[in-house]
């Protein structure tokens, strides 16, 4: 549930990602767009295809993840569960506001430890 629903307060303390979403390659909108893209680049200032196409992906992320944070005094854990938010070229598309807080594990027993202790805090 990224759109659409408001979550605020005690209706929602946690969001898990299980993945990004990134849209169909091969819907023929997003495959046109990306052509388009990256043929107008320069002269139209554009991202190029690849760019657009991660963009679009971490718009309907980010939106997913500020689902349980719906106002300054809310507060829920986000939790990634994908081994790509490892990668620091991923998670600069997160949004700067969660970017500096996100905390890697190695274990799920670390992990789990650590979310206790937010919760408890």
């Amino acid at each position: 549930v990224s759109e659409g629903m408001d979550f605020s307060d005690d209706n929602a303390r946690a969001v898990v990602v299980v993945g990004i979403p990134f849209p169909n390659m091969y819907e023929m909108k997003v495959a046109q767009k990306k052509r388009f893209n990256d043929t107008y680049e320069t002269s139209k200032k554009l991202l190029n295809g690849n760019e657009w196409y991660c963009q679009q992906a971490f718009r309907a992320l980010n939106q997913a993840i500020g689902r349980c944070i719906r106002h300054r005094f809310d507060y829920g854990a986000i939790i990634f569960l994908d081994e790509r938010f490892h990668r620091e070229r991923n998670r600069v598309y997160i949004s700067k506001w969660l970017r500096n807080t996100i905390k890697l594990y190695d274990s799920f027993e670390e992990s789990l430890e650590s979310l206790k202790s937010f919760f408890q805090n």
